[in-house]
């Protein structure tokens, strides 16, 4: 992993923690916040290197064992279907493993939310414009990440967190545009006393529930979160 770097928008090198790329909200640039403590954790060491954590969640699973990072870029967007926002990914990684190329991305918390329940994005979205979008978009990305037909606006789909389903799907979208045969979605998550444990209680039951649809009849007591 020795060639491996992580770039900047302008595509320069990150050399150290505090030249990370700012996320788009000021207030989760903070100790404690998850954008801080993910810049952190690739530089505990005083210089680039993969956190430990991730380094050994790969080489826990025989597909991935053998992979080697090759670029990192923090607040990376993939674009979705439909208008509107890309998936802005915490981090994203190019990386290689045995069975070819592999893209990595990072969504990174602390106890921040996985944010709205997609019924009440949706809501969200029509108090601004009666002719939204957004439930296109919705159904877009859960049909391709469930592979069938899915409508946003009934359960269980309607009770997922959107954020969820934007990380996940926007995954898939950038291993393809970085032809990888490999895609992997991490969510790493960062511990404290000053953190609510409520909230992420909240955050595993959520990441659960898109597991349990995805992967029907799996025992996912253990989501290996980082």
């Amino acid at each position: 992993m020795n060639s491996f770097w992580l770039r900047n928008r302008k595509k320069e090198p990150i050399l150290k923690w505090e030249d990370w790329v700012r996320p788009k909200e000021d207030y989760h640039w903070k100790v404690g916040r998850s954008a801080m403590e993910l810049a952190r954790a690739w530089f505990r060491k005083g210089s680039l290197a993969c956190p430990v954590e991730l380094d050994s969640l790969l080489r826990s699973n025989a597909r991935t064992g053998a992979y080697r990072l090759i670029l990192g870029e923090p607040e990376f967007k993939t674009p979705l279907p439909e208008r509107g926002e890309g998936r802005n990914h915490d981090l994203w990684l190019e990386a290689t493993c045995p069975s070819g190329n592999m893209t990595i991305c990072i969504e990174a918390k602390a106890d921040e939310s996985f944010g709205n329940l997609i019924r009440d994005e949706i809501n969200k979205a029509r108090k601004h414009s009666a002719s939204t979008r957004l439930p296109t978009r919705a159904k877009a990305l859960l049909e391709l990440l469930f592979a069938r037909s899915c409508d946003p606006a009934k359960e269980p789909w309607s009770n997922l967190r959107y954020q969820l389903i934007t990380a996940l799907a926007g995954t898939i979208i950038q291993a393809r545009h970085d032809d990888s045969a490999t895609a992997v979605f991490v969510v790493h998550e960062f511990l404290g006393k000053a953190l609510d444990p409520e909230r992420q209680r909240q955050n595993d039951a959520d990441l659960k529930a898109v597991l349990a649809l995805l992967y029907p009849g799996c025992d996912i007591t253990n989501t290996n979160k980082l």
